[in-house]
């Protein structure tokens, strides 16, 4: 019994030793010979505690995490959740996104020199227009370079018959910057008018809005110019200067006049507020001929009204405008606010010297007279 006993002591001092990293092998009143082996240890839960059961009651457990709201309890690591970041796509420094050059002057004189290379991409529209950095030409159309020195550079693009752009650009070390360039067309203003709007307009076929508009930055030179209304459409080739506005007007309204109603004829429009002088004798002129005085002479009867019948009129005088383009537009069918733009109109084509216009417009009857008139060209 004494040596039982001093087992059971020795026994007991070997665990206490071991703490967590072994097992008891005896149990007290039992000697090692005679007690069954105990089972292996499970995994201590202390925080310190890394070892699980694998064979052999000593294996070490791989490293583990511990898991939150429950501490002193390690799990495996898991994935992340969570994607990779997105990547930032390209991007492209516009032309309306530089600063003016002489401010990047001033920045290029106050920031630091560059510390390493940067590089600088340059693309400009149209491909044909000369590009330069720093007032050095660099390319035409695109332009690649390796910058050193300033980080602020003056970029430049100009092609004929378009408006140069200048601007400033910030390029940083080891990254690439690109600039687009876009060249605006060198010209003018096309405005395009009709009495009735909505008109669809087509400049060199290419639909450009409906009527009245103004189009700003037409190229100089000769387009093509067709408005469409319905049924009706008229077309012509119509030139723009640069740095001038074209004006186009038209009528659209006497393209598909209606229909008279029967009965009594319609009473004649209103004249306007100025009273027309009386008329004096037909002069000596032929009767395709325009009159120079402000009373114009009474039209003979049977005469037809088409403009074709006074296409080479023989007057030697200058008519007289301002009674030409009343009589004209007493054969408007509307409102003042229609004959306005109209009568005056016709003083600045007969102004102009443009005879056959004004024949036209001293033997106008009806609005078909005056669509007429105002589509002869110029």
């Amino acid at each position: 019994m004494q040596r039982t006993g001093q087992a059971i002591r020795l026994t007991t001092l070997a665990c206490a030793v071991a703490l967590l990293d072994s097992g008891c092998a005896g149990a007290r009143g039992s000697t090692p010979q005679d007690t069954p082996a105990a089972p292996a240890p499970g995994p201590v839960s202390s925080p310190g505690s890394q070892v699980a059961q694998s064979g052999s009651p000593w294996t070490q457990a791989v490293p583990a995490r511990l898991e939150a709201g429950s501490p002193g309890r390690r799990v495996a690591p898991r994935p992340s959740e969570d994607g990779p970041p997105a990547v930032e796509p390209e991007r492209w420094t516009d032309t309306e996104d530089l600063i003016p050059a002489a401010e990047g002057r001033t920045r290029a004189r106050r920031a630091p020199a560059l510390g390493e290379t940067a590089f600088l991409f340059i693309e400009a529209e149209p491909r044909s227009a000369l590009i330069f950095v720093d007032g050095a030409r660099v390319g035409e159309g695109q332009a690649f370079l390796r910058v050193k020195g300033s980080r602020w550079k003056v970029v430049r693009a100009e092609a004929p018959g378009h408006e140069a752009v200048e601007g400033a650009v910030e390029v940083r070390e080891r990254e690439v910057v690109k600039v687009r360039l876009s060249l605006a067309p060198i010209g003018g203003r096309l405005t395009v008018v009709t009495d009735a709007p909505g008109a669809q307009v087509f400049l060199d076929d290419q639909p450009v809005g409906t009527t009245p508009l103004t189009l700003s930055r037409v190229p100089a030179g000769n387009h093509r110019l067709v408005l469409r209304a319905g049924s009706w459409q008229w077309s012509g080739d119509v030139e723009v200067r640069r740095d001038e506005t074209r004006l186009i007007e038209r009528m659209v309204q006497a393209a598909a006049p209606a229909p008279e109603p029967p009965g009594p004829a319609p009473a004649p429009p209103p004249v306007l507020a100025t009273p027309e002088p009386p008329l004096p004798a037909p002069p000596a002129t032929p009767p395709e001929a325009v009159p120079a005085s402000a009373a114009p002479p009474p039209r003979p009867s049977g005469e037809p009204s088409s403009p074709e019948a006074s296409a080479a009129p023989t007057a030697s005088r200058r008519p007289d405008c301002q009674a030409v383009c009343r009589r004209f537009v007493q054969a408007v069918a509307g409102s003042d606010s229609i004959r306005e733009p109209i009568f005056n109109r016709c003083g600045e084509r007969c102004r102009s010297g443009d005879l056959r216009f004004s024949v036209c417009a001293w033997k106008a009857r009806d609005m078909n007279d005056v669509a007429t008139c105002m589509n002869l060209p110029e």
